[in-house]
Formats: structure tokens, sequence, C-alpha cells
């Protein structure tokens, strides 16, 4: 069947590859700009980027601070040309972007000149983004390149606390200030963008994304095999550990660092990773066309799910296509040292050269002309190559009818100008008007009028039928639309593998993000699926479950009408408070709302330690000042666990660091206290623990310690009677020591 016999395809959502962050190179951006003029321009389709492959892309991070590049795409994403796909509970490029500049994110940036260490640099973007404002980046351009405010906010910041350690940026004066000024385009775009709600795609519903993520899709891909191919296969044995440590990890960030994180012992290592990265980026890439609604696809996606189904099939299986794009993008290791396995930097090497890309502002002329119908309600998905060179055709026939079209209207524009002239060439001859001695001025003076007298005319006819033009639009149009036409028929037609699978995929089901979650809330959810023992069931103060979009939505609207707040308020590396949604039926009585705060703070690493100390029969006691108190007071050693640290190395480390005890013996466990069970869920364990020796002064002016006690057990019961000993801990764990004492 010849192409001009062939079907006319509709629109399609199309997602490109080729536009990943992380191809950074300026091949790829060349190339990913050409696959973006071949799909909207030759094709007609609409490209659907995700918020990544905009936000951290190096390409467009460049582009977007030229001007006419960034007039022309915003302007075809105005026009639905080009369209951004909403993920989850993120509704514009803002929030993303704000998503991940969060301060607890440790997010891996493809190509944004920005670390997640430079702390200064992204609360300075956090504020531009929150309120909309580039003057405060204006005021750091404003100033001089050596200017030393400038290198303060790039300073990078490692660890946390007291113990973080700041260091100057490697970058020159003139690079920070070039980041600043790309950075100043983005964030301008990311604003404008997300102010354009009609061109965004709403997401696909979870439920039809089970078992189609990016962990999912890799599990698959590493049941592939290639027997003649040695270093896919080391490449696959690495990611097979890799799956089994994080088997549900859907974050691209944390596969890379695993892989730029693991042990070489040979080169072929290295490359093997390398290889490994490249197929995590394509899984990756898979699970976000998937995840946007209705992208038309080179493969049936049906083989996800059951890869017998490409057995005795014709036309491109998902193995195909995914060894097809694999050979493509790794292109047999060339430049991978430049490409896979690097680590975030600073480092930022514009792409300026325009003309090596497609010129933008001709896509946006050219697709004036008229844009293909998206698919209706009732249609189905089928696949990106079954009819790709009939769909160019179609769309080349298309632009040159419109053009057509134009041309006739403007030479129908002419017709009554052409008729104006032989009205007043009749005039003339009726009144035999002759022409006298000035001639030239007589002809100058009754061109003015015919033209005068044609433009009123033709504007007169184009306020009633607008699809006409007046004179002199037509007059202005006639020659461009000829030389628009000559170069239109000139586009050759690209050969595409074909397909010819004979299938439709169903359209997608849309998941409209119906409110944002706030930043506090958002964290609780998260943090209530890993920690599920803190949430205990409990039918006098029941939690409200914020994983059901219902119950979310209502404790957002109760925030808004009473001003309570609720979520994770608060978090260091030693306490995380919270703020509860208690159920109340008594509270929905008064004023409509259901639920109640109810705040808590938990350990964030563990319980911790308090220790009765014990040296030579007499117990030590610490004189401390304590912060919350503001005042001093007697008791026993005690401290915040470490990660993951066992209670009883709690305890040895903590009579370390604060009396340096010397010959310690081994902590004898002798119960639990729950010091504040109204506030926090802290139930610390009580050790008693002998040593030889120690210092008094060993930790004198830190955490507050200003002296230390040795006592008697009796000399101790006669302090507390005194009332001269009020600390919770070392009441309790006096207490429990001597029942165990009672005992022995």
């Amino acid at each position: 069947m010849s192409i001009a016999d062939k079907p006319t395809a509709q629109n399609r959502f199309v997602y490109l590859f080729e536009l990943d962050s992380v191809r950074t190179s300026d091949t790829e951006i060349c190339t990913g700009q050409q696959a973006l003029w071949n799909e909207i321009v030759y094709r007609g389709n609409t490209v659907v980027l995700t918020y990544s492959q905009l936000v951290d892309s190096r390409g467009f991070f460049s582009l977007l601070s030229h001007r006419s590049y960034y007039e022309s795409f915003v302007k075809l994403f105005e026009e639905g040309h080009i369209r951004i796909s909403q993920y989850g509970e993120i509704r514009t490029l803002s929030q993303y972007l704000l998503s991940t500049i969060a301060p607890e994110k440790k997010f891996i940036y493809s190509a944004l000149p920005l670390k997640s260490s430079q702390r200064r640099l992204c609360a300075l973007m956090r504020r531009s983004l929150v309120y909309s404002d580039l003057s405060e980046i204006a005021s750091y351009l404003e100033e001089s390149k050596d200017s030393e405010r400038l290198r303060d906010l790039f300073i990078e910041v490692h660890g946390e606390g007291a113990s973080a350690r700041v260091t100057p940026s490697l970058l020159s004066d003139g690079e920070m200030h070039g980041v600043l000024q790309n950075l100043y385009s983005l964030i301008a775009t990311v604003l404008r963008l997300s102010t354009i709600h009609a061109s965004y795609l709403p997401p696909r519903s979870n439920e039809e994304l089970e078992h189609m993520r990016m962990s999912d899709i890799l599990d698959k891909v590493l049941k592939f095999e290639k027997i003649d191919d040695a270093l896919f296969g080391k490449a696959i044995l690495i990611l097979k550990v890799l799956l089994d440590r994080h088997p549900h990890e859907n974050n691209r960030s944390i596969w890379l660092n695993e892989l730029r994180g693991a042990d070489l012992d040979s080169p072929d290592s290295h490359r093997s990773l390398q290889l490994a990265e490249a197929i995590v980026d394509l899984c990756y890439n898979y699970a976000c066309e998937i995840s946007i609604c209705n992208t038309s696809k080179r493969y049936d996606t049906r083989e996800l799910y059951d890869f017998d189904l490409k057995r005795g099939r014709e036309g491109i299986t998902f193995e195909e296509d995914f060894f097809r794009r694999l050979e493509e993008y790794w292109d047999d290791g060339n430049s991978a040292d430049a490409r896979f396995l690097f680590e975030e930097t600073n480092s930022f090497v514009p792409f300026d050269e325009l003309n090596r890309i497609p010129d933008f502002s001709k896509a946006v002329h050219y697709l004036e002309y008229g844009k293909q119908d998206e698919l209706p309600s009732d249609a189905c998905v089928v696949s990106y190559s079954h009819d790709a060179e009939a769909q160019q055709e179609a769309q080349k026939r298309r632009i040159l009818a419109s053009i057509r079209n134009r041309l006739i209207f403007a030479t129908i524009c002419l017709v009554p100008v052409i008729l104006l002239e032989l009205f007043l060439n009749w005039i003339q001859d009726i009144f035999d008007i002759q022409v006298g001695p000035n001639a030239g001025l007589e002809t100058a003076l009754e061109t003015i009028l015919f033209l005068f007298l044609s433009e009123y005319l033709s504007d007169t006819i184009s306020s009633v039928f607008p699809s006409l033009p007046s004179l002199s639009e037509a007059l202005g149009s006639i020659g461009k639309l000829i030389k628009d036409g000559l170069r239109i028929s000139k586009w050759a037609i690209s050969e595409t593998p074909d397909s010819t699978i004979d299938w439709k995929e169903n359209l997608s089901t849309e998941s409209p993000i119906r409110f944002i979650t706030p930043p506090r809330l958002a964290q609780y959810k998260s943090f209530r699926k890993t920690n599920e023992g803190e949430f205990a069931a409990s039918e006098i103060y029941p939690i409200a479950d914020t994983g059901k979009d219902d119950v979310m939505q209502g404790l957002i609207r109760q925030e808004e009408i009473t001003g309570d707040e609720y979520g994770l308020v608060y978090r260091s590396p030693f306490n995380t408070l919270l703020v509860d949604a208690i159920v109340s039926d008594a509270r929905a009585s008064q004023d409509g709302a259901c639920y109640y705060p109810y705040e808590r703070i938990l350990p964030t690493a563990g319980d911790g330690a308090v220790i009765v100390p014990i040296c030579h029969g007499k117990l030590v006691l610490l004189r401390q000042f304590r912060h919350a108190l503001r005042d001093y007071q007697l008791s026993f050693p005690r401290g915040f666990a470490e990660p993951g640290e066992p209670a009883d190395a709690t305890a040895r480390r903590e009579l370390g660091e604060e009396i340096a005890a010397m010959g310690v013996g081994s902590p004898e466990y002798l119960g639990v206290i729950a010091p504040d069970s109204g506030l926090t869920s802290r139930k610390t364990k009580v050790y008693a623990v002998d040593f030889d020796s120690y210092r008094p002064d060993a930790a004198k002016g830190t955490e507050g310690i200003c002296s230390t006690y040795e006592v008697t057990p009796g000399e101790l019961s006669k302090i507390i009677q005194q009332g001269n000993i009020d600390d919770g801990y070392t009441i309790g764990a006096f207490a429990l020591w001597m029942l165990s004492k009672q005992k022995n």
C-alpha cells in the first residue's frame, strides 16, 4: 500500500528518550532538539515532557537563556505543541523544582550546575520560586563579578550541625555569574510555564501503573540475555545485586548513587558499571513514557505483563525496542567516561551553538498553519511506528492545504481591488478626463486615492468576513505564503522502522491532582510508611489514615478553617516532632471538623540510654545546665543513640564522652523508663555500669556539664527526698537499681 493510500493518523502524544536530562553532550543536545522538531513540525505530534526533562536538562537550561529560543519555546508550550505531564502530587514545574531543592533532599542533578551541598544557593532558588521574585537573583547579577557576596552564595556545606564543614566553590567568579544568569532564565521560564495550566497533562492513575514502574521494568530487562556479549552479562549481574537490595526503588538518583559508589577491581568492572547505568537510564525513560497518559509507543505494553505475548508475533517487541535503544544510547561505549558515572558537579559549559539546532521560531510559524486534532475520548492509542510515514505525509499535506487556502483568500481579497480599479478607469473614460500639464502630480494623487479606497474597502469586507485579509495583509502574505509553500513541499519523508503489530492500547485513565499536600503532611505521610510501629491502632486516640486522599483533603480543609497544623513539623538527628490528627466525632459536631491535633516527640535515631555509674561502690552524679529548664540539675549520665546503635553501646559511649570512664565493665540491664509519655514516645533503657576510674573534668564546659559528685546510695536517697534532684531519668534509674539490689 502506498503512503498516499494509508489512513491519516491523528495527533499523538510522544515521549522522547532523546530529551532525557542525563544526555548532556553537545551532540546529544542537537539530537534531542532535532527529535523535538521532527515530532512537532514534520509529524504534527505533541511532545510531552516530564518535569526533569525540562528543569534538569543542560540543553534547555542553556537554550532558555537565549531570547529567541525562550520566546519560541513558550509559544509552542502555550499552543499545546509541547506539554508537560504531571506526576504524583506535583502540579507544576515550580512545585517540582521546589521539591528537588528541599533541604532534606539529596537530589542528583544531571545537568543543572547546582549541588545539594550549595545550601545558600538552593535557599535563594526556593525564595525566588515561593515568592515569584527574581529581584534577589538580579541583585547578585548587578554586582561586580569579583563580589565577595557572590562567592559566599556558592559555598558548599558538608555535614550537619556543629560538625558542618564549609568549603569555597571551585568555580571562577565569571562562572558563578554565568550560572546565576542561566538560573535566572530557568526560574523565569518555570514561573511562566507554571501558570499555563491547560498545557499540563493529568497524571496516570496509580492503579494502571502497578507493575509498570522503573523497578518493575528493570526486573523484566534483567531477564534478557545476550549470549555473545560478556559486558552486558556483567552489567546485568551488577543490577541484579542492586535490585535485590532495593526491590521497589524507583528513584533514579538512588540507583546512580549505588553505581557510582561501587567498588572497582578492574577497568572492565568500571565499563560494566557504565553499561549498567545506561540500562538504568533506559528503564527510567520507559517508566516515564508509560506514566504519561496516552503516549504512543513502539512496542506492546502488554508484553511487560506477559512475555509470552511476543512469541510468534510480527513487529517490534519490547525486547527488540530495548536493545535497539541500548545500542544507540551506549554507542559501543564511545565517550562513556564523559557520559556515565560522573559525580555531581557545579561546573557548567553552556550550549551556545544555536546554528546546530533547528530554528524553533520557524516551527512556531509553520505550526500556525494548523495542528492536528487530538485523539477523541472514545479512541485508542496505536503503535507509534504503525503509520509514521503516512503521518508525516499527512502533516505535510495539511500545512500545504492551509497555505493554499490562505493564498486563495488573499487572492480573493484582490478581486474587489481589481473591480475598483476597473470602476475608476470606467469613470475616467465616461467623463473623458484628460491628463493636464501636472500629469505626475495628478497620477500620484490618483494612486494614493486608489490605495486609500482599496484598503478601506478590503478592510470593511475583512471586518464582515474575518477569514479574508485586508489588502495590505494580503499583499504582505502572498509572497511569504509562496515561499513557505516551496520550502515545505521539499520536506523529505523520513523512513521509520515499520511495525505490523495489530493492536491498539486503550486510553489511559487520568487521575487529576485535586489538592496540593503541604510539605509537613507529605513528609508525615512518607514517615508513616516507613515507621508503621509508631502508629499503633487505638480506639481511644485513633490516628487519621493520611494514606487516603479523602482524609488528607479533609485535614487540609480543616487547617484552612481552624488554623490547626498537622504533620511532621520538625526533625533533627535527635528528635522528630509529629502533630497527629486524632479522629473525633465530638469535634465534628461543633465546627464541622472531625480531627484535633495531638503532638508528640519521637527519638530520631533511637531511645538512647541512662546509666547508673558506679565507681568503687559510689554513684557518680553530674551537675549540668539543662537548656529546656534554663536551670541546673543533678543527674546520672544519659544520651541519645546514634543511628542503629544498640542501647548498651550508647551507655558505654556516653560514659566515655561525659566522664572519660576507664576500666568499664559490661553494662547490666535494669529495665525501661518512659519519662514523659504525655509528650514523647521515648522509652529509655537503664544500665548499671561499673568502672575503675574517670576524669571529673573530662566534659567540663561541654554539654552543660559543670562538675561531678560521688555519693553513696543512702546519700542519694536523702538528696532525692530533700527535693534537690528532680530529674525523672535519674530518679527512675535509681529506683530500678535499688530494686535490682534488693532482688540480689
